[in-house]
């Protein structure tokens, strides 16, 4: 690897990190108390989904522990905590617009320093992951064939053509999840309460009315979660699936070089199936 390649991704590394740092930096401490949690915490499993903050029954199971909360007053907590996390949600959006431009805006000022070849390995690692951005790679580091490139390009659009169809069926499945708790939390208020809301978040509810919201959301945050995990997974079958198909395509020597580079495309995957997940109800992102 020649010197300025090793610079370019040290930028991008530092970039990355820089990046990461402000979104993960964001949440906890907005919540915790002034005197945090002191306790010694035991080492966690490695996360299989992406952490967007401490959840509901984490906060109030802290705020517990150190403000004696009546079971009254979680249940009203609970409430203000989703509408809150409902707000940070925009608020999150408008802030990695921002980043996402001041990053645009280095990563052009970079690539003006850089030969043309550079400015194509560039793009590359820049690039959402796509089938072109992959057969580029491919085409360049593998030397394909023209027979090879159209066999690969073949593979490649067939089975993201099959993720995109998962993605859509996951979006469908969280719209109706999404639909499903906006329409039973109505049917719990009264017809006074519902012309005074829009939506069922009024906090002058009963005992009872508290209780039902919080299991119907509880519910609701889970089904998400095991949707997320369910899509993660078929997407890494049908990564796994696309390497199995292509491989068979390579010579010896190429096959030698392409699980380096695949284990290089599923980690920038992984990183953007991660810090561009959306809300319930709009799109996911590959």
């Amino acid at each position: 690897m020649s010197e300025n390649a090793t610079r370019i991704k040290a930028v991008l590394l530092a970039l990355g990190i820089f990046v990461v740092g402000i979104i993960l930096g964001a949440n906890d401490h907005l919540w915790l108390p002034a005197d945090g949690d002191k306790r010694i915490r035991a080492p966690r499993e490695p996360r299989r989904t992406p952490r967007m903050g401490p959840t509901s029954e984490r906060l109030i199971k802290r705020y517990s522990r150190h403000l004696d909360l009546t079971e009254a007053q979680q249940a009203e907590i609970d409430q203000i905590l989703d509408q809150s996390r409902e707000l940070m949600v925009e608020v999150r959006q408008n802030i990695g617009s921002k980043i996402e431009t001041v990053r645009r805006g280095a990563w052009a000022k970079i690539r003006g320093v850089l030969t043309p070849d550079q400015q194509e390995t560039f793009d590359e690692l820049t690039s959402p992951v796509s089938p072109d951005i992959i057969l580029r790679q491919f085409r360049r580091r593998l030397l394909l064939s023209e027979d090879q490139q159209a066999e690969v390009s073949r593979v490649l659009r067939k089975n993201w053509a099959e993720m995109r169809k998962q993605r859509q069926e996951i979006r469908e499945e969280l719209k109706a999840i999404h639909k499903n708790t906006r329409a039973r939390q109505k049917d719990l208020l009264t017809p006074e309460q519902r012309k005074r809301t829009n939506g069922g978040w009024d906090l002058d509810l009963s005992g009872e009315q508290r209780a039902k919201m919080q299991h119907i959301r509880k519910k609701s945050r889970e089904a998400t979660r095991l949707l997320f995990q369910e899509r993660d997974e078929r997407l890494a079958s049908l990564t796994v699936r696309t390497w199995s198909e292509i491989k068979p395509l390579l010579r010896k020597d190429q096959v030698r070089k392409f699980d380096n580079i695949t284990e290089g495309i599923e980690r920038r995957m992984r990183w953007e199936r991660q810090f561009r997940r959306r809300p319930a109800g709009r799109a996911l992102d590959f």
